[in-house]
């Protein structure tokens, strides 16, 4: 490289042994600024357009890289240098800028389980009556029906030949009497009121006589089986 000179005074030239003018010096030093100004340009020209040098083209242009979503579901996305995987950037420190993270918190209650209400049918009450007996007694009856066929009897009941009921003066309706004459036994229902002669006590209807061959009046024994 030629040294230039500070005053008016000749330079040598280092491929010759003759002096320079100052003129010719003044020439090549401007050459040799107008060089340094073009390799100055063009590499100011290639770093803008992408070009260059790796760390040049981190320093100038950045991409947006998403981030694998964490378990509760958060979404987060990083900025980091282009052409540089994410793992590296960040062992490097290459990661320029962060965007703002929104974060979604989604509360996971479990389902409560319904209960299984199973219907039960209400219980019903048992009716059925236990089976009771009294002791025999014996008692004077006498019995009926010529006459009253056809007729209702004290608690609503049509009477007719085969009717196997007895009439008394206090037993509830409902109530079941049997009755035992000459070895035959059978059970008949209170549904009428009488006999209102005294010294009688049940009034056999027309099935309740032919069943015990009843006829007239006379004693017979009888117990009472149970009362509704």
């Amino acid at each position: 490289m030629s040294i230039l000179a500070s005053g008016p005074s000749s330079v040598m030239s280092p491929d010759s042994e003759e002096p320079l003018s100052s003129s010719t010096l003044f020439v090549k030093t401007m050459s040799l600024y107008a060089v340094a100004i073009g390799l100055i340009c063009i590499a100011l020209a290639v770093s803008m357009s992408g070009g260059g040098t790796p760390a040049k083209a981190f320093a100038s242009t950045i991409v947006e890289e998403p981030v694998a979503p964490s378990v509760l579901g958060v979404e987060a996305t990083s900025v980091v240098a282009l052409g540089e995987p994410l793992s590296a950037a960040r062992r490097l420190g290459a990661v320029v800028a962060s965007a703002p993270v929104e974060t979604r918190t989604t509360l996971l209650i479990p389902a409560k389980k319904r209960a299984v209400v199973k219907k039960v049918a209400p219980r019903r009450r048992d009716r059925t009556e236990k089976p009771w007996a009294g002791p025999w007694r014996r008692a004077t009856v006498s019995w009926y029906g010529p006459g009253f066929y056809g007729r209702h009897t004290a608690n609503g009941t049509t009477l007719t030949r085969s009717s196997v009921n007895v009439a008394h003066k206090t037993l509830p309706f409902g109530t079941r009497v049997q009755f035992k004459y000459r070895n035959r036994l059978v059970i008949a229902v209170v549904n009428d009121r009488g006999p209102f002669v005294r010294g009688r006590e049940f009034d056999l209807g027309p099935g309740t006589a032919r069943a015990l061959g009843f006829d007239g009046v006379d004693t017979v024994s009888y117990r009472i089986i149970n009362r509704r």
